[in-house]
């Protein structure tokens, strides 16, 4: 299954585009049960979908996993990621031992 969902943020400007990967961690991470769903009971439903009582076929529903800065259009956010996340010489040091740890040589 290939899936790719493109967000917009709330001044109209694009976000992202993401593949399955990407949503999964963007529900995983930035989904705020209660607060981050939107539903709208009276839209049309698919009748084909096959797991669906006839009540359920109508009704449609917005995941957000936006953050909430992002509804402003700002992102004050930071990537998190081992590059990102420590200084040189500590990156420098874990490559360096990273066989002796276990791990494959980089």
């Amino acid at each position: 299954m290939k899936l790719v969902v493109a967000l917009t943020g709330a001044s109209g400007a694009p976000l992202e585009v993401l593949g399955e990967l990407g949503v999964e961690t963007h529900l995983a991470t930035r989904y705020h049960p209660g607060t981050g769903e939107y539903v709208y009971p009276q839209a049309p439903g698919i009748p084909m979908v096959p797991h669906l009582t006839p009540a359920e076929v109508r009704g449609k529903s917005v995941v957000s996993c936006l953050l909430p800065e992002q509804f402003a259009g700002r992102h004050k956010g930071i990537t998190a990621s081992f590059r990102h996340s420590f200084p040189e010489d500590v990156r420098a040091k874990v490559i360096e031992n990273w066989a002796g740890y276990g791990f494959r040589a980089a």
